[in-house]
């Protein structure tokens, strides 16, 4: 897991301990039915906002977000270390079957243009536009998370008036009033934390893993360009950590 997502989960330690100093107890904020509400009604509006093809790529996102960035940039150097050796031994011909074992997809599909004879100029484009298109995607996939932060908070609301409606309407049971608003306040506050606790950093986290997936794609992209060019393996090698490592101190 990616260092500042622990640090975050940790934090969550002394926050915890500040509300106890309040003594507050954590049944207090315990209900199945406020979190049941809140989450039905963020799901409503991210169904209605965003495509299924979109919806189904977020887990895939958000577990790239939380590994953290770039742990395939090594393997992607790697394999195109593999794939330079391979072809400087048996040629050309060898990229195909070498980068169906590649596990980066973009790979695959830039060696298998460049097996079946791409120029390098069309090899690059294509190679762009893929990656493009798999940068579009994980936007989409943020999107998805800003979507329902925008919306857990007023999920929270709605939920918190047709409680205080319910309460109004009947004054029969007195004793019952205090579980009710608590309950009604409590989808409020599953709302709010939801949003600024969990989708919208979340989705700030996804959108800051796309420049690692951008460095990933221009690996894989100078590698293969360079492969059909003849470039010595060591040279290559040391050229694309160089590009590695100018990246990792940008970020920190």
């Amino acid at each position: 897991m990616e260092l500042a997502t622990l640090i975050g989960l940790a934090l969550f330690i002394p926050f915890w301990f500040f509300l106890s100093l309040e003594h507050i107890r954590l049944p207090w904020l315990l209900s199945v039915s406020a979190f049941g509400l809140v989450a039905s009604g963020t799901l409503i509006s991210v169904f209605f906002a965003h495509p299924m093809a979109a919806i189904r790529r977020l887990p895939g996102a958000l577990r790239a977000a939380i590994r953290g960035e770039p742990p395939e940039a090594k393997a992607v150097i790697a394999e195109v270390v593999r794939l330079n050796e391979r072809v400087r031994k048996d040629g050309l011909s060898a990229l195909a079957a070498g980068g169906e074992k590649s596990g980066n997809a973009l790979l695959q599909h830039g060696a298998r243009l460049a097996a079946s004879g791409a120029a390098p100029e069309a090899l690059g484009s294509a190679m762009k536009a893929r990656a493009e298109s798999e940068e579009q995607g994980v936007q989409r996939s943020a999107a998805v998370l800003e979507t329902a932060g925008r919306y857990a908070p007023m999920a929270g609301l709605i939920s918190t008036i047709i409680a205080l409606i319910v309460i109004l309407t009947d004054f029969s049971r007195p004793d019952s009033l205090g579980p009710k608003v608590a309950v009604g306040l409590l989808t409020s506050l599953y709302g709010l934390a939801a949003a600024y606790l969990f989708c919208l950093p979340l989705a700030a986290k996804i959108r800051h893993t796309a420049s690692g997936r951008a460095l990933c794609a221009r690996l894989a992209t100078d590698g293969l360009l360079a492969i059909c060019r003849g470039e010595a393996t060591d040279h290559l090698e040391m050229r694309l950590r160089e590009q590695l490592d100018e990246y990792l101190l940008e970020q920190g």
